[in-house]
């Protein structure tokens, strides 16, 4: 996926020096892609590393296409960087559903998709139920409390722990918890799925977990590690290191922020914009209903 950095330039100007693509090549690019997908398993390790390649050469060569519609949806609620994310992610979905034999050119086929994507993402943004200022205010204190905890502990805080650091009785915090819940708020621990009885922080594991056996279901476990797939290689990173799921070993945000060669503070917020995009992934979302 898009390596941003710190802004967008470095990444504008790397998708820029990428060769468009003939519409020879994206017959031949899009029949690789397909001979991959649709091959009965076990795929072959040539099919398969072709049909790779293929999918990245016709992603890599319509990232400026991404670009350029992400750009008509500014100022709607998501920064470009975001804009940007969804976009690829609906190119993502045009190369695999690209059908090469109608003879139409996969740039107008990916528009439709890239368009939808960043569309719909908008359109969950929009649905946020705005919260009285006053909740929002008790809600950035419980977000503080929270991180300063795991900061010293290494370890995210019990219910009980937080309403007594934050010094909001046991009783209103839940009434909070369950307000931002139902209004689907991107609090630190949303509740999620159609049970509204998992929160995001207990699908992944806890600090003595060692390895993603620690979640049992099988598809829970693909559907997080393909979510976490899905965001920006330096977000990715740290959520693997901040969590553990490298390791087992917790990694803090200044081993992060080594790690990936930038300050402990851009690794807060790398790992503040990743949480949020996993909260609103609808692979995540489905978590709830399939754990």
């Amino acid at each position: 996926m898009a390596d941003y950095k710190d802004g967008t330039g470095q990444y504008l100007n790397r998708i820029g020096r990428v060769s468009l693509l003939s519409a020879e090549q994206e017959i031949v690019l899009g029949r690789h892609v397909q001979e991959w997908l649709k091959h009965g398993e076990p795929v072959p390790p040539n099919i398969q590393a072709r049909g790779r390649r293929a999918k990245e050469k016709l992603i890599a060569a319509n990232l400026r296409l991404v670009v350029f519609v992400a750009k008509k949806y500014l100022k709607r609620g998501l920064d470009f960087e975001d804009l940007i994310q969804e976009g690829t992610m609906g190119l993502n979905r045009a190369v695999e559903k690209f059908d090469f034999r109608k003879g139409y050119k996969f740039s107008t086929y990916a528009h439709w998709w890239i368009r939808q994507s960043i569309s719909r993402a908008i359109a969950r943004q929009s649905r946020l139920i705005r919260m009285p200022s006053h909740n929002w205010e008790k809600l950035s204190k419980l977000k503080k409390v929270r991180r300063e905890f795991m900061q010293a502990e290494g370890r995210g805080p019990s219910v009980s722990e937080l309403a007594h650091l934050a010094d909001i009785p046991l009783e209103k915090l839940e009434e909070l918890s369950h307000q931002f819940s139902r209004s689907k708020c991107m609090s630190l621990d949303q509740l999620i799925g159609k049970s509204e009885s998992t929160e995001l922080i207990e699908l992944i594991p806890s600090p003595e977990a060692t390895t993603f056996e620690t979640i049992s279901n099988q598809n829970v476990k693909d559907l997080l590690e393909d979510s976490i797939n899905n965001l920006l290689p330096k977000e990715a990173l740290i959520i693997r290191m901040r969590f553990g799921l490298i390791d087992g070993e917790r990694k803090t945000l200044q081993q992060c922020g080594e790690a990936i060669g930038t300050s402990r503070e851009r690794a807060r917020q790398l790992e503040a914009r990743a949480l949020r995009k996993l909260r609103q992934n609808e692979a995540i979302l489905q978590l709830g209903g399939v754990a």
